[in-house]
């Protein structure tokens, strides 16, 4: 199970919970580097959102980030007591433009954007 670390934001304007607790990526000057924090889940959600602007490019801002929170992974933060949804990307294209990436049954749900053609 995911849980927040002890500085995560708990607030109840927080809309998104990204992997923020040592991610390892590319590195600055080349290799690889772990770090923690926004520093490592605000990029993560900013190459989401360029991720869907390129699968679905007919979906509003606000569509996108509908798809981001929709996401079926949840953080439950015992601290406070809230559940969060967590950045996962790939479900958020199957919202968008199914046609991508073959959909996910959610129970009858239907994508966001229904698929054109």
């Amino acid at each position: 199970p995911r849980n927040p670390t002890s500085t995560s934001n708990r607030s109840t304007t927080t809309d998104l919970f990204a992997a923020g607790a040592f991610v390892t990526s590319a590195g600055r000057g080349g290799g690889i580097s772990t770090y923690g924090g926004t520093s490592m889940a605000a990029p993560m959600v900013a190459a989401c959102a360029v991720a869907l602007r390129q699968a679905a490019p007919v979906a509003t801002v606000e569509q996108r980030m509908d798809a981001m929170k929709l996401s079926l992974t949840r953080i439950n933060d015992p601290a406070s007591g809230r559940v969060y949804p967590f950045l996962d990307c790939i479900d958020a294209v199957r919202l968008l433009n199914p046609s991508i990436i073959e959909p996910i049954p959610l129970n009858g749900a239907q994508p966001l954007i229904p698929p054109t053609g």
